[in-house]
C-alpha cells in the first residue's frame, strides 16, 4: 500500500511540476530581456532581443555598485556640499546615485554626525 502511495504522490509532483514548467516559460516571452539574457522557449511573434537597449527606448546601463566596509570609508571633502544635495540624490530614480548618496550618508555618520543629526 504505501509503495502506491508513493507513486500517487510522484505522479501528482512530476505533474505540477510539468505546470510551473508551462507558466514559467511564457511569462519569460513577455518580460523585458537586458544584456543579451534570453530565455529558453521563444514565440515567433516575440520582439528581437537587443543587447543593449530596452524595449522602451532606454539605453541599459551596466554600472556596478560596491559594498565599502566602514573601515575603508574616508571623510568627505565638501561635507557641505555634499548635505545640500544629499535629500535630492536619496530620491533620484538613478539607482547608482541613490547607492552613492547612501554611502555618502554612511560617511556623515562616521565623520560629521553633528551636521547629518541637524539633517534629520
Amino acid at each position: 500500500m504505501s509503495d502506491s502511495a508513493l507513486k500517487d504522490l510522484n505522479l501528482a509532483q512530476s505533474a505540477e511540476l510539468e505546470k510551473t514548467k508551462d507558466s514559467s516559460a511564457k511569462s519569460c516571452i513577455t518580460k523585458p530581456v537586458l544584456n543579451g539574457n534570453k530565455c529558453n522557449n521563444t514565440e515567433e511573434n516575440a520582439p528581437p532581443v537587443l543587447p543593449d537597449a530596452v524595449t522602451n527606448g532606454c539605453e541599459a546601463g551596466n554600472a556596478d555598485v560596491e559594498y565599502i566596509d566602514s573601515e575603508s570609508l574616508t571623510d568627505l571633502e565638501d561635507a557641505g556640499a555634499t548635505l545640500s544635495t544629499l535629500v535630492a540624490r536619496l530620491d533620484s530614480k538613478d539607482w547608482v546615485m541613490t547607492c552613492e548618496a547612501l554611502n555618502n550618508v554612511r560617511q556623515l555618520a562616521i565623520f560629521h554626525k553633528d551636521r547629518l543629526q541637524e539633517l534629520l
